[in-house]
């Protein structure tokens, strides 16, 4: 059983985490509209990314997103060439969606452009910091994922 101490540390992470929640809304609510509508869809690359091939199902679900609306996105990105369809060895009824070379590329600009974006707001941190941030923040997300029973998490530590 968690201290009191470390039950305030909880809390308190909860809420820095729903306060850099609703910053990032803000954040996106401020961007342009071209850019507003493309989010998600980086979202999609961003998850096939780090987890690799994956069904429909699988991918709203770790989107968090409707299914129709993910089908949608993976339609739209499958015609821009960023996202392919490939036969599913475990169950060929169904197919498994893939990054492809082209939305890898798009992926790691949008990743370019979040990273230069964020650049103001770590300038009077030092790199280890940031660093550390980063791979706890990772480590957060491993748990989460463990504790939702996903089978397909890989975590970046770049």
């Amino acid at each position: 059983m968690a201290t009191a101490s470390a039950r305030a540390d909880r809390v308190r992470l909860v809420s820095n985490l729903g306060a850099i929640k609703a910053l990032l809304r803000r954040v996106k609510r401020d961007l342009p509209e071209r850019e507003r509508g493309r989010s998600a869809g980086v979202l999609v690359l961003a998850i096939l990314h780090r987890t690799g091939p994956s069904r429909l199902r699988d991918l709203a679900d770790e989107a968090d997103l409707d299914l129709s609306v993910v089908s949608r996105l993976v339609a739209d990105l499958t015609a821009e060439g960023c996202v392919e369809r490939r036969p599913n060895p475990e169950d060929r009824r169904s197919s498994l969606l893939a990054i492809t070379p082209d939305g890898v590329r798009r992926h790691e600009a949008a990743m370019a452009r979040a990273a230069e974006a964020i650049e103001p707001v770590l300038q009077e941190w030092s790199d280890e910091d940031v660093a550390l941030l980063s791979d706890l923040l990772g480590r957060l997300h491993h748990s989460f994922q463990s504790q939702l029973g996903r089978s397909h998490c890989k975590t970046t530590h770049a």
